[in-house]
């Protein structure tokens, strides 16, 4: 009784894909249909034998699609009866898309799930973890090693040539070694209070205390922060003022980046958290950087594509923007995580709900593979490295610097690309999704990508 059996609709097997994975890299050993055992052990053929002899729990993917199929139901039948026989909560099941309970059949109604519709893949696949952990699911010795490409891909695209993976991520390249208290000189303003949230990269502890690597910049007035003349060794103190020093360090630096990006003149978006490159800031909204030949290039950080909505056309505005998180290698060094992302807008410059913004970042980007989405990680870089020397600090010391160049590794193996056709343009929804460039836009050796779009969207 070792193994999680998922149990699922066919139209519901990306999700039921993703879950093996994931919960096969966890350490758990897992039956998909599709997959059948990760890392070729055997399993019994017949399903019913599976699910009696073989599993510890069933995890049963409900949708409004699955109530509908005679074998879900089927399994998940025979899953409540083995509980009821065995005394324990056999069944576990997941909410695909929101289907509420009197969807279920009568037998099913009661049935407490975890919801990945609500809590989104992430949020619900930490709490499935936390279930099989109180459940004290088997797992065998947590390895990702399983999961090698000969499960997705033809034979013969695997390689032995050496290749150069280049990440998401930087360095940094000073980080001060004191953390220091201040406090307000007088009561702030509206103004100065959002001053200082651009200008200046703090954490507030409460109203009287706030912890920082140095003093706010010259931009910042005279008096509205006083240094109480406490310091700490951050590296050497494990809290401070009750908060832990790590998360200290961590919102500091993250606050630092975004800090030079803004004095860079990068702006936030009047709906969305992530920074965006604004129209105007580069010459002919081109944003220039030394590509990956070496070669000095550009991208674009501003275009505009038509969207066909019933036949209408839709003008959409979009900037080059990014999210960027401060996380922490296993040797103890902070690194920038950054994530590109896209501000879009309408006509009029007013940006879209989530739900249609999404849609049209991801008509606009899906085609951002490899070198595109290499080189505006490198235009990035290339951008940080220049706001870098903008920032104005009273004391010398105070200054957080990142690296100019992306982390990158050397693998012993690779992928040969030639073997694959391009990827369809099928959307999340099933509708039909392509963007046409026109023929300068399809060079990317000057990354002349910065004209119009005609992109149908459903």
């Amino acid at each position: 009784m070792e193994h999680l059996f998922i149990s699922y609709a066919i139209e519901d097997a990306p999700l039921a894909r993703w879950l093996t994975l994931k919960l096969t890299i966890s350490g758990y050993k897992v039956w998909c249909f599709e997959f059948q055992m990760l890392g070729g052990e055997s399993f019994p053929k017949e399903i019913d034998a599976a699910i009696k002899a073989r599993t510890f729990r069933m995890l049963g993917l409900m949708s409004r699609t699955s109530v509908k199929k005679d074998n879900p139901i089927k399994e998940w039948t025979l899953a409540q009866a083995l509980g009821k026989e065995r005394k324990v909560d056999f069944l576990i099941p997941l909410n695909v898309d929101g289907i509420k309970p009197t969807e279920l059949p009568w037998t099913l109604s009661d049935t407490n799930w975890i919801s990945f519709s609500s809590l989104g893949w992430a949020g619900a696949f930490r709490q499935l973890l936390k279930l099989l952990e109180k459940l004290e699911a088997p797992r065998s010795t947590p390895s990702a090693s399983v999961i090698t490409p000969e499960m997705f891909l033809q034979e013969g695209v695997q390689t032995n040539t050496a290749e150069e993976l280049i990440s998401n991520s930087v360095r940094f390249r000073s980080i001060p070694p004191l953390l220091r208290e201040f406090r307000p000189g007088r009561e702030l303003n509206p103004r100065e209070k959002s001053d200082l949230r651009d200008l200046w990269p703090y954490y507030r502890v409460s109203d009287e205390c706030f912890i920082a690597f140095g003093g706010p910049p010259g931009d910042v007035p005279a008096g509205v922060m006083e240094a109480t003349g406490q310091t700490w060794d951050w590296k050497a103190t494990r809290e401070i003022h009750g908060v832990s020093t790590h998360n200290l360090v961590s919102n500091l630096l993250r606050a630092s980046v975004t800090a030079i990006f803004v004095a860079g003149g990068c702006r936030f978006g009047t709906k969305t958290k992530p920074l965006y490159f604004p129209s105007g800031l580069f010459e002919k909204d081109r944003l220039a950087f030394i590509g990956y030949k070496g070669r000095r290039t550009y991208v674009a950080t501003k275009g505009r594509s038509t969207f066909y909505r019933r036949g209408e056309p839709q003008t959409c505005h979009y900037f080059l923007g990014f999210r960027h998180n401060i996380v922490r290698s296993r040797d103890g060094e902070w690194l920038v995580y950054f994530k590109l992302y896209l501000r879009v807008t309408q006509g009029s410059g007013q940006e879209f709900d989530a739900k249609p913004a999404m849609a049209r970042r991801k008509a606009i980007s899906k085609n951002w593979w490899n070198d595109k989405l290499l080189n505006r990680y490198l235009a990035l870089c290339a951008a940080l490295n220049g706001f870098q020397g903008l920032r104005r600090f009273r004391d010398g010391v105070d200054q957080v610097l990142v690296e100019p160049t992306l982390i990158s590794f050397t693998v012993p193996g690779g992928i040969d690309e030639s073997c694959f056709n391009e990827i369809d343009g099928d959307d999340d929804d099933g509708s039909k999704v392509t963007a046409t460039l026109s023929p300068e836009l399809e060079n990317e050796e000057d990354e002349t990508d910065h004209g119009d779009q005609d992109v149908p969207v459903s």
